[in-house]
């Protein structure tokens, strides 16, 4: 096991490192520090206004019991945000956020930890500065979209009426759209399935009913797809035959315009829209019956571009709904490029589910020449499972295929890894090694969080 550990460790530290001169460092450095002060390290390592890293501190924080850490972390969050809303009070150090979007996004997760700690006051004033932002959005459709995001997430910590309001807001900029009825149905749609999560199934009915008085009084092709669209909502909240129901509604408007390929595509978007619904709702028969109806339906698609779109819609849902084979020749029978490869990294995901780690490893592979980036993507997941089934070695291996910042979340998964076998003094005096800040401060988040899950359910002082 000795002899295992340090081949493992040199192949980490590129062989400059011996196990006695590891032994020999934490010996000076003393007993293995606390999760608070590993995290402490970490938050010193990583660049002041990364919030995504100082959100998944505070996560750990929140796991290890350092709740006041965890909330003065959020509070950084919060005020890092908030100046990137006033472009003029930017200070240097903070040019280097993203835009307003994807820091909304990260506020959404700030308030929903901050409720979880107890602290819904201070939940929804970090929703209130997200509401801000979303106004600061330039397109209408952006707006839309983050008003849906906040409203979902001002349901799920209980603030009903401020939910209310700013759906009422999003339907409101949604009538400037040109496809208002079908953004209106969609923001509807995924009300209605949070509020059902929630248990609030009457309000959630309601909110069903009001979707579908939007979907009557539009276009043929616009109340095909809202239709499809509240069809697939009533099957993620489990009513599968209300979902059945509704879509035949659907099928039946595109039925009477005949059958030509823009017709036949349509056809296969609201199955596989629906199908994937009742697959997140628990049917999965109906969901393989209603896919292998859409493929029955792509057959007559005449058009080879048309034909390879549609291939590509349902190879991407059974992917994502882990129907590896069926994705796999769903994609061999794509014939234009443009829409090849596209479910693979859905198809890697399923896999790595599955355990079959070899198998992803192959798809990942046959990515790269439709996509390097994404395929580094599927990489780094890879090389988390291999560390979670405790092999550092292979998820070592796989993580020197990967740049940053994808590598980062390998390198945190074998922290976690090492620590989780007890080995933590040896990642610890990995992480010292590690040049670039953003990967050290993942090791050593990685530490963390193996130690937190090493002593987890009984009374540890080190926590």
């Amino acid at each position: 096991m000795r002899r295992l550990l340090q081949s493992t460790l040199q192949f980490i530290m590129g062989g400059a490192v011996s196990l006695s001169m590891v032994g020999a460092e934490i010996g000076k450095a003393g007993p293995l520090p606390s999760v608070h002060e590993i995290l402490e390290e970490a938050l010193r390592t990583i660049h002041p206004a990364d919030i995504e890293s100082l959100l998944k501190i505070a996560r750990l924080q929140e796991k290890s019991g350092d709740r006041a850490a965890a909330a003065v972390s959020l509070k950084r969050i919060v005020e890092i945000a908030e100046a990137t809303m006033s472009p003029a009070d930017i200070r240097p150090r903070q040019a280097l956020l993203p835009p307003t979007r994807p820091v909304m996004d990260y506020l959404l997760d700030v308030a929903s930890l901050q409720a979880k700690l107890g602290d819904t006051a201070a939940g929804a004033m970090t929703l209130q500065l997200a509401f801000r932002g979303a106004k600061l959005e330039k397109r209408n459709a952006d707006k839309v979209s983050a008003l849906q995001d906040i409203a979902l997430a001002l349901l799920s910590i209980g603030d009903k009426e401020a939910a209310s309001s700013t759906i009422n807001h999003a339907l409101q900029i949604a009538e400037t759209l040109e496809d208002a009825p079908t953004r209106k149905v969609r923001l509807l749609a995924a009300v209605a399935v949070r509020q059902a999560k929630l248990g609030d199934h009457e309000t959630s009915k309601a909110t069903l009913d009001q979707a579908l008085q939007v979907a009557e009084n539009v276009e043929w092709g616009a109340k095909a797809a809202a239709l499809s669209d509240i069809a697939a909502a009533e099957a993620r909240i489990a009513d599968s035959s209300s979902a059945r129901q509704t879509l035949e509604k659907a099928l039946q408007i595109l039925d009477a315009k005949g059958k030509t390929d823009l017709v036949l595509s349509y056809k296969v978007q609201a199955q596989i829209v629906v199908a994937e619904g009742l697959k997140a709702g628990g049917d999965h028969e109906t969901a393989e019956k209603i896919i292998k109806q859409a493929l029955q339906l792509v057959e007559s698609i005449k058009d080879q571009s048309d034909r390879s779109s549609a291939l590509r819609t349902i190879a991407l849902a059974q992917a994502r709904i882990g129907d590896i084979d069926g994705a796999l020749q769903s994609e061999k029978a794509i014939v234009e490029e443009m829409y090849k490869g596209l479910s693979f990294p859905y198809i890697a995901d399923a896999q790595i589910e599955k355990g079959d780690l070899t198998g992803a490893l192959k798809t990942a592979n046959s990515i790269g020449e439709f996509d390097p980036l994404r395929k580094e993507f599927v990489l780094a997941h890879i090389a988390v499972a291999y560390a979670r089934t405790g092999n550092v070695m292979d998820a070592t291996t796989i993580s020197k295929q990967i740049d940053h910042p994808f590598r980062a979340s390998a390198l945190k998964a074998i922290g976690e890894a090492m620590a989780k076998a007890g080995h933590a003094d040896q990642a610890l005096a990995w992480a010292s090694r590690e040049a670039h800040a953003l990967e050290k401060a993942h090791i050593l988040m990685g530490i963390a969080e193996g130690l937190v899950g090493q002593h987890k359910g009984r009374n540890d002082s080190r926590l």
